[in-house]
């Protein structure tokens, strides 16, 4: 086994990977898992606020009705910040981001479901 470099690339040269067959880029496309292409979150109940940050201590900027759907916001899609003593008949600190007029905001976990 040796390595050659080639610019900025090594490339590993080995007699053991000379019997491996080739695969064509249009095959392994269609081997590859395919990517998320939209995320949803959807109200499972109506009044589900929507604040400016993962607490309820942060200004609610709007509410979700049962059934709604808001785009997933930017990765990570689930955060834990501050806690909410009953919301959905469920207590924690998990928040879900989402996409609301524009901004990254924020709803309780336990009150959507990803789509």
């Amino acid at each position: 086994m040796r390595i050659r470099r080639i610019g900025m690339i090594a490339v590993l040269l080995s007699p053991a990977l000379a019997s491996v067959p080739a695969v064509s880029s249009a095959s392994a496309a269609q081997t590859l898992p395919a990517e998320r292409v939209s995320c949803y979150f959807q109200a499972m109940a109506s009044g589900v606020n929507i604040r400016t940050g993962p607490s309820t201590k942060r200004t609610s900027v709007g509410q979700m009705h049962k059934g709604q759907k808001l785009h997933c916001g930017p990765d990570p899609v689930i955060v834990y910040g501050g806690k909410y003593k009953k919301a959905c008949r469920s207590a924690g600190n998990a928040w879900a981001k989402v996409r609301y007029k524009k901004h990254t905001r924020y709803v309780v976990v336990s009150c959507v479901e990803e789509l």
